[in-house]
């Protein structure tokens, strides 16, 4: 998190990271089902490690977290980014290949750990519980619940 509460540089860091990953498992001559397992045991946990507090909501860091993944459904079915002759749906690929988006992925992993804070599962100080807020009352009116 830098000094304006922002996770963008970390964002950067990661996919950075996984794309060197990515890269470096090209190199490999492998079959598929190992390509994938791969990707599955090195490279996708990277992109959601802690992924509930630091998930994005600018559309652009959502769409460079994507990219990681859609270059690696190119990098498990073997085809190049640049060069070929046929046009190549990423997002068919990434769906034959029955992945979710990382966005819907990080969205369970959000609503897990907020489940587990309130069921009492996860410690966590008391002060940081979330707790609803309440509004005060207009002068004069009553509210209920």
């Amino acid at each position: 998190m830098n000094s304006k509460l922002r996770w963008n540089e970390h964002i950067d860091k990661i996919s950075r990271a996984a794309n060197r990953l990515i890269g470096f498992l090209w190199l490999n001559r492998c079959p598929q089902q190992w390509k994938e397992k791969s990707y599955n045991s090195i490279v996708r946990p990277k992109l959601e490690y802690c992924s509930c507090i630091w998930d994005p909501y600018q559309q652009r860091y959502m769409d460079q977290l994507e990219m990681v993944q859609h270059r690696a459904a190119r990098f498990v079915k073997i085809v190049p980014h640049r060069h070929t002759k046929l046009p190549t749906s990423v997002s068919a690929m990434v769906s034959d290949l029955g992945w979710e988006p990382l966005q819907t992925c990080r969205l369970h992993s959000r609503l897990n750990i907020f489940f587990k804070i309130t069921r009492g599962m996860v410690e966590l100080p008391l002060e940081y519980h979330p707790v609803p807020r309440h509004q005060p009352a207009a002068r004069g009116h009553s509210q209920p619940f």
